[in-house]
């Protein structure tokens, strides 16, 4: 059987054939050829709480590469620790640069300190350590007759529920629908009111400027007819208008062409206004 030194001991070698320098893995496999090898220590059984812890201790750290719950610790305290954990705590120790700890502001990194659960997996990872806490694939739940019967009365409320917003919808359209009728038929009414405003103002300018040309003639019949009246004695109020002849003459002097018709029609009609 091949002795070993301290230093190249697997970390699960039992302290007790460490101490005495001979491989435990040697010695199991006489008792398992002679038949009585006992049964070794039972595989630490790791609760869910561990698999969600984000940080652990140096030493609790050590304690779970080593297959060892770290609730053993307790049991240590003032005895000799489990070489594999002290050489396992050593390393994670020697390897601070490489991983996430918190030293909660002290300068050395010590056992008690805080290394974070990711960067520890990914060091043992790396090194081709198992971690062992790893999930396995979860197996998904089969659905019973309570959860057939519960998917069923959902699906029916969601059928339901889906048929009331169809309804709603559909009314809202309709009314959506009325309402664009209703506006188009107000928009249809402003233009037209526009228009008729547009017109009612061109009349009332048209009726403006008609206004001031009435006034204007009326004041051009009046200053003929007073001419007329005044400097050629003209009586134009009389059935019978005499001395146009000479008014004609004197405004083909001046080169105003019109003829006798013209000048006793508009005399006529000064003689209406004055």
């Amino acid at each position: 059987m091949m002795t070993k030194f301290h230093s190249d001991f697997l970390y699960r070698c039992d302290p007790d054939f460490e101490r005495l320098g001979f491989n435990r893995g040697d010695f199991m496999k006489l008792l398992n050829a002679s038949g009585t090898a006992a049964a070794g220590p039972e595989q630490a059984k790791w609760e869910q709480g561990l698999f969600l812890r984000q940080w652990f201790t140096i030493d609790e750290a050590a304690c779970i590469i080593c297959g060892r719950h770290p609730d053993e610790m307790e049991d240590w305290w003032g005895e000799q620790w489990p070489r594999s954990v002290v050489s396992m705590r050593q390393a994670i120790l020697d390897a601070w640069r490489e991983l996430d700890i918190d030293t909660d502001g002290c300068g050395d990194v010590q056992n008690h300190h805080r290394v974070s659960h990711p960067s520890i997996k990914t060091w043992c990872e790396q090194r081709g350590i198992s971690w062992p806490l790893v999930r396995g694939p979860q197996a998904q739940p089969v659905a019973g007759a309570a959860d057939a019967a519960n998917f069923a009365h959902r699906l029916a409320e969601a059928e339901l529920k889906a048929e009331r917003l169809a309804q709603d919808l559909a009314a809202t359209t309709a009314e959506r629908d009325k309402l664009r009728h209703e506006l188009q038929g107000l928009t249809d009414d402003l233009v037209s009111a526009k228009k008729e405003a547009a017109q009612s103002q061109a009349d009332l300018k048209q009726a403006r400027a008609d206004l001031l040309q009435g006034k204007s003639r009326t004041s051009a019949l009046k200053l003929v007819g007073g001419m007329a009246l005044a400097v050629y004695k003209i009586p134009i109020k009389s059935g019978r208008l005499t001395g146009l002849a000479e008014l004609r003459k004197d405004l083909d002097s001046v080169g105003v062409a019109i003829s006798e018709d013209v000048i006793r029609s508009h005399l006529n009609a000064a003689a209406e206004v004055i």
